[in-house]
């Protein structure tokens, strides 16, 4: 089943060195399997795309180190929103890749990511993000829909 809606398979599992978890790749997506707890969470479309883009913080060819592995499956969201879990390494909070088709693929990690639980996720006033973390004056900030946006500086995150 997970081969018709990723398309067909286009590798074997293969072992990713970071963090212990194995990858599959498929013509729309890809699967990981983590060996802590043989868990297997499958990525897809946008979503995926972003993923295996190389970040800031992490190795080229994927977010492997920045947000960990996936610990579920795509979830659907309201206004045809989609989103992904991320293990987000070393207790750093916690991470999820977030689409809709206005809004592209945005990843929203930590204390941001906790800030707009707060506010209950993309069905309170901010709505979905309209952009990533970006560093401004003595932190970060990730603006989201609705003109809203959430700093985090000085160790303290604060909805605005």
């Amino acid at each position: 089943m997970i081969g018709n809606r990723h398309g067909a398979r286009t590798s074997q599992f293969a072992a990713v060195t970071y963090l212990g978890a194995s990858q599959q790749t498929f013509q729309n997506g890809h699967i990981y399997c983590t060996c802590n707890d043989a868990s297997t969470h499958a990525i897809q479309g946008a979503i995926d795309g972003r993923y295996q883009k190389p970040d800031v913080n992490g190795p080229a060819g994927g977010n492997y180190a920045a947000l960990g592995f996936p610990i579920s499956n795509e979830i659907s969201l309201v206004n045809d929103g989609k989103f992904n879990s991320f293990a987000f390494p070393n207790a750093q909070g916690k991470a999820g890749i977030y689409w809709t088709l206005g809004t592209n693929a945005q990843v929203v990690k930590g204390a941001i990511f906790d800030a707009w639980a707060g506010t209950k996720y993309e069905t309170g006033p901010l709505g979905y993000p309209i952009s990533e973390e970006f560093g401004i004056s003595g932190g970060v900030q990730q603006n989201f829909q609705n003109g809203r946006n959430i700093t985090f500086v000085g160790g303290q995150a604060v909805v605005h």
